[in-house]
């Protein structure tokens, strides 16, 4: 298994391509974090890896603030003891309406969680990666 004794957060993990990561990632040996602001279905998601034997926990996150996404590195590294990957995926999409009938508002809740949430997780992330002395991953997605 290739990725074992390595503990991996993917956001966004609740559905669709994140939680194909978290179930293949588990598949392959890591200790995996669903974060997902939808914890009902992350709670289940988790649940499903660890009755095929995986090791898994469940986080609810909005990746957009930022004392939660430091909360959700804090608690993976209590859960599991480390971080070794973080997978940035969480993302929403906005409705297919010109721009110039866009709210400002809802432009600025894209922003938060496609672009600043990118920021917040290596914000939070590198540190812990740094002072582990063995580096660590950033993988960046929106699907």
């Amino acid at each position: 298994m290739r990725l074992n004794n390595k503990v991996a957060i993917i956001t966004g993990a609740a559905s669709g391509f994140g939680e194909g990561i978290a179930r293949r990632f588990a598949k392959e040996g890591a200790s995996v974090v669903v974060a997902d602001i939808n914890f009902s279905n992350a709670k289940k998601v988790s649940s499903e890896i660890n009755a095929q034997g995986g090791k898994s926990e469940a986080l609810k996150v909005d990746v957009s603030d930022s004392l939660q996404t430091k909360n959700m590195i804090e608690n993976s590294i209590k859960f599991f003891g480390k971080l070794d990957i973080l997978i940035q995926n969480a993302a929403i999409g906005m409705s297919p309406t010109p721009l110039v009938e866009t709210s400002e508002e809802e432009f600025d809740t894209l922003f938060k969680v496609n672009v600043k949430s990118v920021y917040l997780g290596a914000l939070h992330s590198v540190p812990v990666f740094r002072k582990q002395g063995n580096g660590g991953v950033i993988i960046n997605t929106i699907s």
